[in-house]
Protein backbone atom coordinates (compact mmCIF):
# COMPACT_ATOMS: atom_id res chain seq x y z
CA UNK A 1 0.00 0.00 0.00
CA UNK A 2 1.25 3.49 -0.84
CA UNK A 3 2.92 5.03 2.20
CA UNK A 4 0.90 8.22 1.78
CA UNK A 5 -2.23 6.19 2.57
CA UNK A 6 -0.80 4.24 5.51
CA UNK A 7 -2.79 4.82 8.68
CA UNK A 8 -4.79 7.43 6.71
CA UNK A 9 -2.16 10.14 7.25
CA UNK A 10 -2.76 11.98 4.00
CA UNK A 11 -6.51 11.42 4.28
CA UNK A 12 -6.57 13.04 7.70
CA UNK A 13 -4.33 15.91 6.62
CA UNK A 14 -6.47 16.63 3.55
CA UNK A 15 -9.63 16.29 5.61
CA UNK A 16 -8.18 18.79 8.08
CA UNK A 17 -7.56 21.21 5.22
CA UNK A 18 -11.17 20.98 4.07
CA UNK A 19 -12.52 21.25 7.59
CA UNK A 20 -10.78 24.57 7.91
CA UNK A 21 -8.00 23.50 10.24
CA UNK A 22 -5.23 22.64 7.82
CA UNK A 23 -3.53 26.00 7.70
CA UNK A 24 -3.42 26.25 11.47
CA UNK A 25 -3.38 22.70 12.83
CA UNK A 26 -1.47 21.30 9.87
CA UNK A 27 1.94 21.95 11.32
CA UNK A 28 1.45 19.94 14.56
CA UNK A 29 -0.23 17.20 12.54
CA UNK A 30 2.66 17.03 10.10
CA UNK A 31 5.09 16.66 12.99
CA UNK A 32 3.45 13.34 13.89
CA UNK A 33 4.33 11.84 10.49
CA UNK A 34 7.99 11.37 11.36
CA UNK A 35 10.10 11.51 14.50
CA UNK A 36 11.48 15.07 14.63
CA UNK A 37 15.24 15.55 14.48
CA UNK A 38 17.26 18.50 15.84
CA UNK A 39 17.34 21.48 13.50
CA UNK A 40 20.74 23.05 12.93
CA UNK A 41 21.35 26.75 13.42
CA UNK A 42 17.87 27.43 14.78
CA UNK A 43 17.33 31.12 15.53
CA UNK A 44 17.58 32.14 19.17
CA UNK A 45 14.27 34.00 19.01
CA UNK A 46 11.29 33.76 16.71
CA UNK A 47 10.53 36.89 14.70
CA UNK A 48 7.38 38.82 15.58
CA UNK A 49 4.94 39.59 12.79
CA UNK A 50 4.13 43.17 11.89
CA UNK A 51 0.84 44.68 10.71
CA UNK A 52 1.33 43.41 7.14
CA UNK A 53 1.80 39.77 8.15
CA UNK A 54 -1.01 39.98 10.72
CA UNK A 55 -3.40 41.34 8.07
CA UNK A 56 -2.54 38.47 5.71
CA UNK A 57 -3.19 35.90 8.43
CA UNK A 58 -6.44 37.55 9.53
CA UNK A 59 -7.86 37.36 5.99
CA UNK A 60 -6.77 33.73 5.66
CA UNK A 61 -8.35 32.89 9.01
CA UNK A 62 -11.60 34.49 7.80
CA UNK A 63 -11.53 32.30 4.68
CA UNK A 64 -11.11 29.15 6.77
CA UNK A 65 -13.76 30.17 9.26
CA UNK A 66 -16.23 30.76 6.47
CA UNK A 67 -15.47 27.34 5.00
CA UNK A 68 -15.78 25.74 8.41
CA UNK A 69 -19.20 27.36 8.88
CA UNK A 70 -20.79 26.05 5.66
CA UNK A 71 -23.28 23.40 6.90
CA UNK A 72 -23.75 21.58 3.58
CA UNK A 73 -20.81 21.34 1.19
CA UNK A 74 -19.57 19.09 -1.61
CA UNK A 75 -16.10 19.58 -3.04
CA UNK A 76 -13.44 17.57 -4.80
CA UNK A 77 -10.32 17.65 -6.86
CA UNK A 78 -6.91 16.07 -7.23
CA UNK A 79 -4.04 15.25 -4.89
CA UNK A 80 -0.51 14.75 -6.19
CA UNK A 81 2.10 13.60 -3.68
CA UNK A 82 5.72 13.02 -4.70
CA UNK A 83 8.74 11.68 -2.85
CA UNK A 84 12.03 12.10 -4.80
CA UNK A 85 13.75 9.59 -2.51
CA UNK A 86 11.10 6.91 -3.21
CA UNK A 87 9.35 7.57 -6.56
CA UNK A 88 7.44 4.30 -6.28
CA UNK A 89 5.48 5.88 -3.41
CA UNK A 90 4.25 8.82 -5.52
CA UNK A 91 0.49 9.35 -5.41
CA UNK A 92 -1.82 10.88 -8.04
CA UNK A 93 -5.52 10.49 -7.34
CA UNK A 94 -8.89 12.21 -7.03
CA UNK A 95 -10.64 13.08 -3.79
CA UNK A 96 -14.26 13.75 -2.88
CA UNK A 97 -15.32 15.51 0.31
CA UNK A 98 -18.89 16.08 1.49
CA UNK A 99 -20.28 17.56 4.69
CA UNK A 100 -23.90 17.55 5.83
CA UNK A 101 -23.99 19.35 9.17
CA UNK A 102 -22.24 16.96 11.59
CA UNK A 103 -22.03 14.16 9.00
CA UNK A 104 -18.83 13.81 6.95
CA UNK A 105 -17.77 11.80 3.91
CA UNK A 106 -14.29 11.68 2.42
CA UNK A 107 -12.87 9.58 -0.41
CA UNK A 108 -9.25 9.47 -1.55
CA UNK A 109 -8.41 6.96 -4.24
CA UNK A 110 -9.53 3.55 -2.98
CA UNK A 111 -10.03 4.70 0.60
CA UNK A 112 -13.26 6.10 2.05
CA UNK A 113 -14.29 7.50 5.42
CA UNK A 114 -17.79 8.40 6.54
CA UNK A 115 -18.81 9.75 9.92
CA UNK A 116 -22.48 9.19 10.69
CA UNK A 117 -24.52 9.99 13.77
CA UNK A 118 -23.60 6.86 15.72
CA UNK A 119 -20.70 5.30 13.86
CA UNK A 120 -17.48 6.04 11.97
CA UNK A 121 -16.76 3.79 8.95
CA UNK A 122 -13.49 3.53 7.01
CA UNK A 123 -13.03 1.29 3.97
CA UNK A 124 -10.15 0.42 1.66
CA UNK A 125 -10.83 -1.30 -1.64
CA UNK A 126 -7.23 -2.42 -2.18
CA UNK A 127 -7.30 -4.63 0.94
CA UNK A 128 -11.09 -5.29 1.14
CA UNK A 129 -11.33 -4.09 4.72
CA UNK A 130 -14.02 -2.12 6.56
CA UNK A 131 -13.23 -0.56 9.94
CA UNK A 132 -16.13 0.46 12.17
CA UNK A 133 -15.54 2.62 15.24
CA UNK A 134 -17.53 4.99 17.48
CA UNK A 135 -17.97 8.52 16.06
CA UNK A 136 -15.11 10.94 16.62
CA UNK A 137 -15.13 14.58 17.66
CA UNK A 138 -13.07 16.91 15.48
CA UNK A 139 -12.02 20.20 17.05
CA UNK A 140 -10.89 22.98 14.74
CA UNK A 141 -7.99 25.20 15.68
CA UNK A 142 -9.57 27.86 13.48
CA UNK A 143 -11.95 28.55 16.37
CA UNK A 144 -9.15 29.79 18.60
CA UNK A 145 -8.85 33.57 19.08
CA UNK A 146 -7.17 35.23 16.10
CA UNK A 147 -4.24 36.47 18.19
CA UNK A 148 -3.61 32.93 19.45
CA UNK A 149 -3.52 31.56 15.90
CA UNK A 150 -1.08 34.28 14.81
CA UNK A 151 1.11 33.46 17.80
CA UNK A 152 1.20 29.80 16.73
CA UNK A 153 2.54 30.85 13.33
CA UNK A 154 5.10 33.16 14.91
CA UNK A 155 6.38 30.26 17.00
CA UNK A 156 7.11 28.31 13.79
CA UNK A 157 9.25 31.18 12.40
CA UNK A 158 7.66 31.24 8.95
CA UNK A 159 8.28 34.15 6.60
CA UNK A 160 4.90 35.17 5.11
CA UNK A 161 4.24 36.68 1.68
CA UNK A 162 1.25 36.98 -0.63
CA UNK A 163 0.44 37.62 -4.28
CA UNK A 164 -2.86 38.23 -6.09
CA UNK A 165 -3.88 37.70 -9.72
CA UNK A 166 -7.50 38.34 -10.77
CA UNK A 167 -8.88 37.85 -7.23
CA UNK A 168 -6.84 34.63 -6.80
CA UNK A 169 -4.76 35.12 -3.65
CA UNK A 170 -1.82 32.87 -2.78
CA UNK A 171 -0.44 33.09 0.75
CA UNK A 172 3.04 31.58 1.13
CA UNK A 173 4.80 30.43 4.31
CA UNK A 174 8.52 29.63 4.08
CA UNK A 175 11.01 28.28 6.62
CA UNK A 176 13.80 26.19 5.08
CA UNK A 177 14.90 24.86 8.48
CA UNK A 178 11.47 23.73 9.63
CA UNK A 179 11.43 20.20 11.08
CA UNK A 180 8.21 19.16 9.28
CA UNK A 181 7.05 21.54 6.55
CA UNK A 182 9.47 23.93 4.86
CA UNK A 183 6.95 25.59 2.57
CA UNK A 184 3.18 25.99 2.53
CA UNK A 185 1.07 27.79 -0.08
CA UNK A 186 -2.69 28.32 0.19
CA UNK A 187 -4.69 29.74 -2.74
CA UNK A 188 -8.23 31.09 -2.50
CA UNK A 189 -10.58 33.45 -4.31
CA UNK A 190 -10.80 36.77 -2.47
CA UNK A 191 -14.30 37.56 -3.79
CA UNK A 192 -15.99 34.20 -3.19
CA UNK A 193 -13.63 33.04 -0.40
CA UNK A 194 -13.54 29.59 -1.92
CA UNK A 195 -10.42 27.42 -1.71
CA UNK A 196 -8.53 26.72 -4.94
CA UNK A 197 -5.51 24.79 -3.78
CA UNK A 198 -2.87 23.95 -1.21
CA UNK A 199 0.81 23.10 -1.68
CA UNK A 200 3.13 21.63 0.98
CA UNK A 201 6.86 20.92 0.73
CA UNK A 202 7.67 18.54 3.55
CA UNK A 203 11.03 17.88 5.16
CA UNK A 204 12.60 14.50 4.41
CA UNK A 205 14.08 13.63 7.77
CA UNK A 206 16.49 11.10 6.30
CA UNK A 207 18.30 14.11 4.78
CA UNK A 208 16.54 17.18 6.21
CA UNK A 209 18.75 19.87 4.63
CA UNK A 210 18.70 18.41 1.11
CA UNK A 211 16.00 20.43 -0.64
CA UNK A 212 16.05 18.06 -3.63
CA UNK A 213 14.65 15.27 -1.45
CA UNK A 214 11.76 17.23 0.08
CA UNK A 215 8.39 15.52 -0.22
CA UNK A 216 5.63 17.51 -1.94
CA UNK A 217 1.83 17.35 -1.57
CA UNK A 218 -0.22 19.42 -4.03
CA UNK A 219 -4.01 19.63 -3.53
CA UNK A 220 -6.22 21.20 -6.23
CA UNK A 221 -9.94 21.89 -5.82
CA UNK A 222 -11.88 21.65 -9.10
CA UNK A 223 -15.41 21.24 -7.71
CA UNK A 224 -17.18 23.31 -5.05
CA UNK A 225 -20.93 23.12 -4.40
CA UNK A 226 -22.44 24.81 -1.35
CA UNK A 227 -25.85 23.60 -0.11
CA UNK A 228 -25.57 20.31 -2.01
CA UNK A 229 -24.41 16.76 -1.19
CA UNK A 230 -25.06 13.21 -2.39
CA UNK A 231 -27.38 11.96 0.37
CA UNK A 232 -26.68 8.30 -0.44
CA UNK A 233 -23.20 8.64 1.09
CA UNK A 234 -24.81 9.30 4.47
CA UNK A 235 -27.13 6.26 4.55
CA UNK A 236 -25.98 3.55 6.98
CA UNK A 237 -27.55 0.89 4.72
CA UNK A 238 -25.01 1.77 2.01
CA UNK A 239 -22.27 0.29 4.20
CA UNK A 240 -23.83 -2.07 6.77
CA UNK A 241 -26.80 -4.41 7.19
CA UNK A 242 -28.20 -5.99 10.35
CA UNK A 243 -27.72 -9.72 10.90
CA UNK A 244 -29.39 -10.64 14.20
CA UNK A 245 -27.46 -8.75 16.86
CA UNK A 246 -24.50 -8.19 14.55
CA UNK A 247 -23.64 -6.04 11.56
CA UNK A 248 -22.34 -7.20 8.17
CA UNK A 249 -20.89 -5.22 5.25
CA UNK A 250 -23.60 -4.42 2.71
CA UNK A 251 -23.99 -3.76 -1.01
CA UNK A 252 -20.73 -2.97 -2.80
CA UNK A 253 -18.88 -3.78 0.45
CA UNK A 254 -20.45 -7.19 1.04
CA UNK A 255 -17.15 -9.04 0.39
CA UNK A 256 -15.16 -6.83 2.77
CA UNK A 257 -13.76 -8.12 6.05
CA UNK A 258 -15.40 -6.20 8.91
CA UNK A 259 -13.23 -5.03 11.82
CA UNK A 260 -15.30 -3.33 14.54
CA UNK A 261 -14.51 -1.69 17.87
CA UNK A 262 -18.10 -0.77 18.71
Amino acid sequence: MNKYLRPGKLIMLSLAVMLGVGAFAGMPLLRTWWTPQPVKDAPAENPRYGEKEAAILKELIAVYRRMDSIPVLETGGKIVATDPANPSDDLRTDFNYQRKNSLLYYQLGESEMVQLQDVNISTNKSVNRMFVTPPQTITTVAHLPVDSIIALWEDDSYAISTREVDQQVTVSFLCEQHASCKELKITYNRASRKMNGMYMRLTNLSDPFNKALDRVVDITFNRWEEGKVNDSYFMLSRYLKKDGNSWLPAGAYSQYKLISTL
